[in-house]
């Protein structure tokens, strides 16, 4: 007895050749057209005020660790720009957090002077001793800035094939 004979039908054909699959484009673009990267209606004292905004957090903030993370986002944004952003942040947006003498300055002035180097550090450093000299105050993290941090445990983390690996470490500063 044939399949067709004892009531079985073939199964259609589905037309899977005519999907065409989508192509996603996952690439960066070129440039970027917003208003910050093109530079067109960029008000650097819009940026000053988002920075001190968020600066709000570390001047209640116990945990250096939380002024130095602000300190080197705030850093390594620029650090694609190389020297043209370390001229700014010396000539223009220091200064400008310095003129702004209000708590949240301090604390952002303090974050930057942790963690960038020389002169960038330096001067964000300055500004803030200034702002303290007038009367603002320091965050209460600030004296433990210069505590060294020390490594505790450290783990080596790896995948079985061997193509990946990841060290995770404690690491401890004034008994956190």
């Amino acid at each position: 007895m044939s399949p067709v004979s004892r009531g079985r039908k073939g199964k259609k054909k589905t037309a899977k050749s005519a999907r065409q699959p989508v192509a996603l484009d996952l690439s960066a673009p070129d440039t970027c057209d917003c208003s910050a990267c093109s530079g067109e209606d960029f008000d650097p004292r819009r940026l000053i005020d988002e920075v001190l905004g968020g600066a709000a957090d570390l001047v209640t903030s116990a945990d250096p660790l939380e002024a130095e993370i602000a300190g080197s986002v705030f850093v390594s944004i620029g650090a694609l720009a190389g020297e043209e952003f370390d001229e700014a942040l010396v000539g223009e947006l220091i200064p400008a957090f310095e003129a702004r003498a209000c708590p949240e300055a301090v604390a952002m002035l303090l974050a930057i002077g942790s963690v960038a180097a020389d002169r960038v550090g330096k001067a964000a450093s300055a500004a803030a001793d200034r702002l303290v000299e007038a009367g603002l105050p320091r965050p209460g993290w600030v004296g433990e800035l210069g505590t060294p941090v020390t490594a505790g445990e450290c783990w080596r983390l790896s995948d079985p094939a061997g193509t990946g690996s990841m060290l995770a470490c404690s690491f401890h500063r004034a008994g956190r």
